[in-house]
C-alpha cells in the first residue's frame, strides 16, 4: 500500500468503493496488525474482482490486494 501517513480506514474504504462501484456496507476496512488494513467484502464476487485486478488507486492512495 502506498498512502500518506495520515490515511484512515474510511479513506481506503472510499477509494475502494469508488474503484469497484461498491455501495455502503459492501466493504468494511479496519486497521490490522502486521498489515496496514484488513478488507472485508460482503460479496465474494467483489473480493474476486479486487484480487483479479490486483490494485486500486485514488485520492493519493494505492492499495494492492493479496489472497489471505
Amino acid at each position: 500500500m502506498r498512502a500518506p501517513p495520515s490515511v484512515t480506514a474510511k479513506d481506503v474504504e472510499r477509494v475502494l468503493a469508488d474503484e469497484f462501484g461498491l455501495r455502503s456496507g459492501e466493504i468494511a476496512v479496519s486497521l490490522h496488525f502486521r498489515e496496514a488494513f484488513l478488507l472485508k467484502f460482503k460479496h465474494h464476487r467483489h473480493y474476486e474482482e479486487a484480487v483479479k485486478q490486483g490494485f486500486a488507486k485514488g485520492q493519493g492512495i494505492e492499495v494492492h490486494f493479496i489472497q489471505w
